[in-house]
């Protein structure tokens, strides 16, 4: 099974000023075993101005609440979960609540 590069906090530099438009940010996931719809809606979930533009802040904050739990959770780091992985990140990531 292919391993892929996972993400880290901040967007990689390749860009001037550091943001990316689809064109751009779509070579970040090519190698990621998803389509470009799948692609877009992950842009479109990303821009959170909705300026048709990724900065490092609008990254980071995806980065924090959606693909970093969900790197942790992906063991094999194939970028899928698969039943084990879900039913044991669920174990080891169940909200406390007080």
């Amino acid at each position: 099974m292919e391993k892929y590069d996972q993400f880290t906090s901040s967007l990689p530099t390749e860009t001037v000023g550091g943001q990316y438009r689809f064109r751009e940010f779509l070579k970040l996931w090519f190698d990621k075993n998803l389509r470009t719809p799948e692609i877009r809606k992950i842009f479109t979930t990303v821009d959170i101005n909705k300026d048709n533009i990724v900065d490092d802040t609008e990254w980071s904050h995806f980065f924090d609440n959606y693909l970093d739990p969900f790197q942790k959770c992906d063991k094999d780091k194939n970028f899928a979960i698969s039943v084990e992985e879900f039913k044991a990140c669920l174990t080891e990531s169940t909200p406390k609540f007080d």
